[in-house]
């Protein structure tokens, strides 16, 4: 395997997260402080911080992030939608949606409709809004791992996550 070297900027365009629910006011002040020092792509939160996270970087070049359906995806379609339009009016400008990995034998279709859902709630709510899905790929054998990226393939996501 070739060795890939990258510089201080550009490994800096990162998700810089913190998930989690029991996360302070004051973890989450110091985590936007620094996404600013270091200027990384974006900060990841979960959707009852992406509100303050929002007024902290305000005027900065890093971006929202949140969750959806962390960290198992098992919520259900229209409750994935509702959190998608909660945390794009709080001002997340990125969502990383967890798929339902625990449904993925089951049905494929499932997964297939809540990536469609999601991406076109965003799309209606902040067209600049990206979306990336996380695959479980840890939770999937290599087929489903294959499956699931092959969806979020046809379903045009923009990035795919693991």
């Amino acid at each position: 395997m070739e060795k890939v070297t990258l510089t201080a900027e550009q490994l800096a365009k990162i998700d810089y997260t913190l998930l989690d629910h029991q996360a302070t006011e004051q973890a989450i002040i110091a985590l936007c402080e620094k996404a600013i020092q270091y200027n990384v792509a974006s900060v990841c939160v979960m959707p009852e911080h992406v509100l303050l996270a929002n007024h902290l970087l305000k005027g900065s070049s890093v971006l929202v992030c949140t969750v959806i359906s962390f960290p198992e995806g098992t919520n259900s379609i229209a409750q994935k939608v509702q959190e998608t339009k909660d945390v794009l009016n709080w001002g997340a400008q990125e969502i990383d949606m967890v798929i339902n990995y625990q449904q993925f034998d089951q049905n494929e279709e499932v997964i297939k409709e809540e990536i469609r859902q999601i991406q076109q709630i965003t799309q209606a709510i902040n067209s600049k809004a990206i979306v990336k899905v996380i695959v479980e790929s840890g939770c999937l054998t290599i087929e489903q791992t294959k499956k699931a990226t092959e969806i979020c393939i046809a379903e045009k996501v923009e990035f795919i996550k693991t």
